[in-house]
């Protein structure tokens, strides 16, 4: 029998609850940004891009808790939920930051940026 004193503060169902109000909240800021953005005359172009930043979250909350239920073991007879060894470890840290780069290529996209750095360097004066 588990000690009291080492259970868990809030248990998966409640993490599920709340990574499902994270990406409710990001998809109605983004449709409400949408919406003003058609709405409003002046300086659309801004809202527009920030809403398409922030429709992916979203799914991307979802899929990545999805995935994290996937990849924890958990014993309904202890009560233990994690990660159960550490290349399951490495294997979150691969996919959060394939993730993050193809997140940040698409921002990148969104706003007109190069999608690969400038090669040459920026010639500065000497005084």
């Amino acid at each position: 029998m588990p000690s009291p004193e080492l259970r868990e503060m809030i248990d998966l169902g409640q993490a599920g609850q709340l990574v499902a109000l994270a990406g409710a909240g990001a998809a109605v800021v983004a449709v409400v940004l949408l919406g003003v953005g058609v709405l409003w005359a002046g300086g659309r172009e801004p809202l527009m891009r920030v809403a398409a930043a922030l429709a992916p979250w979203s799914v991307a909350l979802d899929a990545g808790w999805r995935a994290y239920l996937w990849r924890v073991r958990f014993e309904p007879a202890s009560g233990f939920c994690g990660l159960h060894s550490v290349r399951v470890l490495l294997g979150n840290v691969v996919f959060a930051v394939l993730a993050g780069l193809a997140y940040g290529l698409y921002l990148r996209w969104l706003w007109g940026l190069p999608l690969s750095a400038p090669s040459e360097q920026i010639a500065t004066r000497e005084d």
